[in-house]
């Protein structure tokens, strides 16, 4: 019996002084690779929303440019009147006039992202509160893209920016857990 309690207090002592590190839940769960997937794919884009921010807060153009990732055939519509922008060099023109000279003062609001079947295009809507040097308050801006995942990067194919509507005659906004409204003048199938 002694003989084994020498070797046995070795190999406790061994034990207590590892270090045993958690692996991540997702790394060792099969069940829902896609589930993992999604939300890999959601936290990507909304850093890209966030990289967005802070380029423009810097006053980076090609940073900004780079957080967007445009693709070739990009539409994107800005903030102020004008035709819309197309493809990168667009995106470009759309940037440096939402930088200005001077880099402004942004502060991201909310972002939402909803990804489509097998994650592979995604809708975003971002609210980014905007000052310039000078200005007294900040300007409301909201974002909308579409995403596609090109050969497994993310890219903007479709863009919006633009300035809230104001006045009485603004449409209010709907709670973020409400559906949209329905058309009440669709027709049923087969009749009345």
């Amino acid at each position: 019996m002694y003989r084994f309690l020498g070797p046995a207090l070795g190999a406790t002592l061994l034990l207590s002084a590892c270090k045993i590190e958690r692996t991540p839940r997702e790394q060792l769960s099969q069940r829902e690779p896609a589930a993992t997937e999604r939300r890999l794919a959601e936290e990507e884009l909304r850093d890209r929303v966030g990289a967005l921010a802070q380029a423009v807060g810097r006053g980076d153009h090609d940073a900004a440019l780079l957080a967007l990732a445009p693709a070739a055939d990009l539409y994107l519509q800005g903030p102020d009147d004008g035709p819309p922008a197309v493809g990168p060099e667009g995106a470009a023109a759309v940037v440096r006039a939402l930088i200005g000279e001077e880099a402004p003062e942004v502060a991201v609001e909310d972002v939402r992202v909803t990804l489509g079947p097998r994650a592979r295009v995604a809708w975003v809507a971002a609210t980014m509160d905007v000052r310039g040097e000078g200005e007294a308050e900040r300007r409301p801006l909201r974002m909308t893209g579409v995403y596609l995942r090109v050969r497994g990067a993310w890219v903007l194919s479709q863009g919006h920016l633009s300035r809230p509507a104001t006045g009485p005659e603004a449409p209010q906004p709907l709670p973020a857990d409400s559906a949209a409204p329905r058309d009440s003048t669709a027709t049923k199938r087969g009749g009345a």
